[in-house]
């Protein structure tokens, strides 16, 4: 069995962890909407694509965001989780296989025809098997970085966690 990542909100890889870091530092002045596209507008330029097998499926992404629980609504910009404990994730891939894909995503985002989108995709599992390739370099889970391992499965945890507030 292949080793598992625990994490209580997010796990991405690719391109995803930069544009959540610029989208947070302009959101306050601009609003998460356009603060989120001109991220997206400025990291996919430069940012690489990787080859990822996904339930032995293999793909090239740009980004894969695997969110904890159903995110709404479905298009670039997640806003909130109504539950938690649906047994789901909420995975979010942008494609490399399709011709001028950073440009079709960012007119699509612009435009709101993400849901008609070939490169924008949004899945809900309840677990996904994940094998990067020697491409993708590292993952991020809950704001953490780390080197991404040669295969890894996501699952939920059956138990709830138990949270402490003052």
């Amino acid at each position: 069995a292949a080793p598992g990542i625990s994490f209580l909100n997010t796990f991405s890889l690719g391109a995803y962890p930069e544009l959540v870091r610029l989208r947070e530092s302009w959101e306050k002045r601009l609003g998460k909407p356009v603060a989120s596209l001109l991220a997206l507008a400025r990291v996919l330029p430069s940012a690489q694509p990787f080859t990822v097998t996904a339930d032995g499926q293999e793909r090239r992404m740009w980004l894969l965001f695997t969110g904890n629980g159903v995110y709404e609504p479905a298009g670039l910009i997640p806003l909130r989780r109504p539950l938690l404990d649906e047994g789901l994730f909420d995975v979010r891939t942008v494609s490399a296989e399709h011709r001028l894909a950073r440009t079709r995503l960012v007119l699509s985002a612009a435009l709101g025809a993400l849901r008609r989108s070939r490169v924008y995709q949004v899945e809900r599992v309840r677990s996904l098997d994940l094998v990067p390739g020697t491409d993708a370099a590292s993952i991020a889970y809950d704001g953490e970085a780390t080197a991404a391992p040669d295969h890894l499965t996501l699952t939920k945890a059956r138990q709830p966690i138990r949270v402490y507030s003052p």
